[in-house]
């Protein structure tokens, strides 16, 4: 997917019938995450299932890679978006780190994945319309996170 604004987004999906997925309760498929930034990369590396032991979250930033434990599994996005709506709920005056414009902007770059898949090519999606990056970011780095790093 390419932004107007610059951004290049990108989904692999690879289907592996016979490849053996461990420790999983959901679905039989490895979920991977990277997120690039102009200073470092972010690998979340356990979703439904795992193969082989990688470290649930790494990070390399500074020629530094870190590796971090923290909840893993399918079920542990919904705990933290259950917990985050009760959290806003209940302090009446908190803001919800996402709201519904950037929910609109994350449902508008997963279907803009299919259509591309669809169609075989990249599609256009509109601007976002949600807070600019920047302000998502800061509020996602002041939420607590149950993060070790590890040593």
């Amino acid at each position: 997917m390419r932004f107007d604004y610059g951004v290049v987004g990108s989904l692999e999906v690879v289907h592996s019938a016979d490849l053996l997925i461990q420790q999983t309760e959901h679905y039989a498929q490895d979920d991977r995450l990277e997120i690039t930034g102009t200073r470092g990369v972010i690998w979340v590396n356990r979703g439904h299932g795992q193969i082989g032991d990688p470290p649930a979250v790494a990070s390399n930033a500074n020629g530094e890679v870190k590796t971090y434990d923290c909840p893993t599994g399918w079920e542990q996005s919904f705990i933290g978006a259950t917990s985050s709506l009760l959290d806003t709920l209940s302090l009446r005056d908190a803001a919800p780190i996402l709201g519904f414009a950037e929910g609109r902007d994350v449902l508008a770059a997963a279907l803009g994945a299919q259509r591309a898949a669809q169609l075989g090519h990249p599609v256009s999606l509109d601007a976002p319309i949600g807070r600019p990056s920047h302000d998502v970011r800061e509020s996602l780095l002041s939420t607590p996170l149950t993060w070790t790093p590890n040593s």
